[in-house]
């Protein structure tokens, strides 16, 4: 049984060209498959994450905005 650090190298390793990845594709196992479905899927919740900007004063939000003074 492999490690679980070889097993997401193995399943992230980026192929090359249209034949190799037909070949590539055609010898995954089934729990090769899972593991970058799950990869996938949670790169997918961080990309859709969306956080609540805080609700700031006028007077700060205008304050990283102002011109720098001119001695």
């Amino acid at each position: 049984m492999q490690g679980i650090g070889a097993v997401i190298r193995s399943a992230t390793r980026p192929v090359t060209g249209v034949v190799t990845g037909i070949l590539a594709a055609s010898t995954r196992t089934g729990a090769d498959l899972l593991i970058e479905n799950a990869l996938l899927r949670q790169q997918l919740i961080v990309t859709c994450r969306h956080v609540k900007q805080p609700n700031l004063p006028r007077h700060e939000r205008t304050a990283g905005r102002t011109r720098p003074t001119r001695s």
